[in-house]
């Protein structure tokens, strides 16, 4: 599986699609998935940001797009795949007097994700299907009553990441939408590509009339059956600029078709609060310090950042300084896309679903952002943190820093190390579930831990940073002695041969 943060997915988070792209999730089956614009696939058992496409005649479960939700402490979004979206979910379970059949579905389909795709496979101690029996018998007839009841129950899991989010609260995470398009997506049983939840209301793909239940049997002219996973994938990414062009079987009797032309609309939140050069000598050498402060991971932060970076470094910067203090976190694919600006390859994050199988998610100079072909892969980088910095900002700082490409300083993080998928339910409401848990390139397990500073540092200004120059060349000097040793002794074996 793979996850990254973004907000299309349905719940309180936003949908689903390349790791972190839509607002709204479905049940899903564990399967492989594949991030948009990375060659490697993954194979996950829940849903998240990016998908591996997969044609159910190929695979008994089905890939879907879906993002995470901001939580308190800040939430990752991934991609994963999922049985039939709208496969019905309703349990084996007789009416009371006091619900409906529409309740009694709704509260299984809620039951249902948690039972398949829960990290935690003994329910926190409990029997699930106990837990079904008990509170099923709480419904009435009122929609409010199956939100309150199936708070309740997850409350039985003893997990704060975990959550239902009713409808209402479901449209506000647009600024998390990778696509900029609202689209909430799984493979269908024909192959195609199925809408599996509303799309947010003012959203291009709700603007254009998109409905629950249609199907998209082409992108940008390109028929969805005839593309491979990572293909499909991309194409719905597009260039992050670029419009996009599906064709819609509204009524899926492949007679019935229609075109919609979908503007990409992302939020006008700026990810990037401030930046500016600080100028600076020490040993002889002459430093341009490019600050920027990262406020959060949506799906504007990688274009932005590269914005900045390139103005920065045509005033000369040869250093930065990524100020990640007060940030909560967000898209993961944003972290992953923030990651690949400042890094040529390498693992930027180790995924463990709840059978302890382990995918990553990976840079390499195929998927890499450049700014103006000036993107920077060798000037000394430093991370700043702080005790509230979490979840996709511990990704991106454990990512540079294992791989020898930055120096954290600061306070140690917040210690979130645990991946929810966001999954649309029927009625546009949403659940956020903790479906894994990830481990820094380097295996370290962060959750509740946290991560520890190079360099500890009470007062956390920039220009107290600066100060502190030296000692961050000198990391530096110790993380890239052993890759130059082992560079040279290649060489020698090179020439010698």
């Amino acid at each position: 599986m793979f996850c990254f943060a973004i907000h299309i997915c349905s719940l309180r988070a936003l949908p689903v699609s390349r790791l972190a792209k839509f607002s709204v999730f479905v049940p899903l089956k564990p399967i492989s998935i594949v991030v948009p614009k990375r060659k490697k696939l993954i194979s996950y058992r829940c849903p998240c940001n990016t998908v591996k496409m997969v044609n159910k005649n190929k695979s008994s479960a089905f890939l879907v797009f879906a993002v995470i939700y901001l939580l308190s402490n800040s939430a990752i979004v991934c991609f994963h795949k999922a049985t039939s979206c709208l496969e019905s979910t309703y349990a084996a379970v007789a009416l009371t007097e006091n619900s409906s059949k529409r309740e009694v579905e709704l509260l299984s389909e809620i039951w249902k994700l948690v039972d398949n795709y829960y990290y935690d496979k003994t329910y926190s101690g409990h029997s699930w299907n106990q837990v079904w029996k008990e509170y099923s018998g709480k419904l009435t007839s009122k929609r409010e009553s199956v939100y309150k009841v199936a708070t309740e129950m997850m409350k039985v899991l003893k997990d704060p990441y975990s959550v239902v989010v009713r409808p209402a609260d479901f449209r506000r995470l647009l600024k998390y939408d990778m696509t900029g398009t609202g689209l909430l997506l799984a493979p269908s049983d024909d192959g195609n590509l199925l809408v599996t939840g509303p799309p947010p209301k003012g959203s291009p793909a709700s603007k254009a009339g998109i409905r629950v239940g249609d199907r998209i049997v082409a992108i940008n002219g390109k028929p969805v059956k005839r593309m491979t996973n990572i293909e499909a994938a991309e194409t719905l990414q597009g260039d992050g600029k670029s419009q996009l062009v599906l064709i819609l079987d509204s009524k899926g009797t492949n007679s019935h078709y229609r075109t919609v032309t979908l503007s990409r609309e992302y939020s006008n939140e700026n990810a990037i609060s401030s930046y500016r050069i600080f100028p600076y000598n020490t040993e002889g050498k002459e430093y341009r310090i490019g600050y920027i402060k990262i406020r959060e991971f949506n799906a504007s932060v990688a274009h932005k950042l590269l914005q900045v970076v390139n103005n920065l470094e045509q005033q000369g910067a040869n250093a930065y300084i990524l100020d990640l203090q007060g940030n909560r976190g967000g898209a993961l694919e944003g972290a992953v896309q923030v990651a690949s600006i400042f890094m040529e390859h390498g693992t930027v994050v180790r995924i463990l679903d709840r059978n302890h199988h382990e995918d990553q998610l990976t840079v390499d100079s195929s998927n890499r952002l450049l700014a103006d072909n000036m993107t920077p892969l060798t000037d000394p980088i430093v991370i700043l943190t702080d005790k509230y910095s979490a979840s996709a900002s511990e990704i991106l700082a454990s990512a540079l820093h294992d791989n020898c490409r930055a120096v954290l300083v600061g306070e140690k993080t917040f210690g979130k190390g645990l991946v929810q998928a966001v999954f649309g339910l029927s009625d546009g409401g949403g659940l956020i579930l903790t479906v894994a848990e990830y481990q820094t390139p380097n295996h370290l397990n962060i959750h509740k831990k946290g991560i520890e500073p190079d360099i500890y540092l009470k007062q956390r200004k920039p220009i107290s940073v600066i100060q502190q120059w030296e000692k961050v060349n000198e990391r530096f000097r110790q993380c890239q002695q052993p890759i130059e040793n082992l560079n040279n002794r290649h060489e020698q074996r090179v020439d010698g041969f």
